[in-house]
C-alpha cells in the first residue's frame, strides 16, 4: 500500500466507524452491537462476475465496486470491521422501484441524491444507485421494512465503495 492508499484507508476507517458508533446526548462515543452493516445473505459480486452471500466473502477477494463517477471498479477487501456468523440484528431493507432490495443497519451510509445518509434516515421517494450494466444509475425507494437477520459483516475495500445486493 502506499502513501496515498494509507491515507485514502484512513479516511476510509474514520467514515465506517462513524457507521457502527452512536452518539450520546453528552456527545461521547461509545460502541453500539446494533450498528452493523450486512447481514450474512447479502449478495457481492466478485470481480470475476461470481455472485457470493457476505458470509462467504474473504480478504483478498476482488469485487465489483463503484467510483464517484458512477463507473464500475474492481477493488480488494482489505478487512472486515465486523464479521459474525451467528450475531442477530436489526435491519433496514429498502425496496427499489425495480423490485431490487438492499439491506444494511440503519447507521449504515448510503449514497442518495447528492450526499450521503444514514439507511434509517432514508424516505419512500428517496433516489438511491444501482448497479445496471456496466455503470450505476439513480432509482427510487418503493418501500421500508425492518428486520431481523443473522450474520452482522462490514467488508472494507481502500476507496470504502461496494456494491451490495447490485446496489
Amino acid at each position: 500500500m502506499n502513501t496515498t492508499e494509507k491515507l485514502y484507508f484512513i479516511i476510509l476507517f474514520s467514515i465506517i466507524l462513524f457507521c457502527c458508533y452512536e452518539k450520546s446526548e453528552f456527545r461521547t462515543e461509545k460502541f453500539s452491537n446494533k450498528h452493523f452493516c450486512f447481514p450474512g445473505n447479502s449478495i457481492i459480486k466478485l470481480a470475476n462476475g461470481e455472485n457470493i452471500m457476505m458470509k462467504d466473502l474473504k480478504i483478498g477477494d476482488r469485487i465489483i465496486t463503484s467510483n464517484e463517477n458512477n463507473q464500475l471498479n474492481t477493488e480488494e477487501i482489505v478487512d472486515f470491521l465486523h464479521r459474525n456468523p451467528y450475531e442477530k440484528a436489526e435491519f433496514i431493507t429498502l425496496t427499489l422501484n425495480n423490485s431490487k432490495t438492499i439491506t444494511a443497519s440503519g447507521e449504515h451510509l448510503i449514497w442518495s441524491g447528492n450526499q450521503y445518509k444514514t439507511m434509517k434516515s432514508i424516505v419512500v421517494g428517496d433516489q438511491v444507485f444501482y448497479k445496471h450494466g456496466d455503470t450505476v444509475k439513480p432509482i427510487f425507494v418503493r418501500n421500508i421494512n425492518t428486520e431481523q437477520r443473522i450474520g452482522v459483516y462490514s467488508p472494507l475495500t481502500i476507496s470504502g465503495m461496494i456494491i451490495v445486493d447490485n446496489i
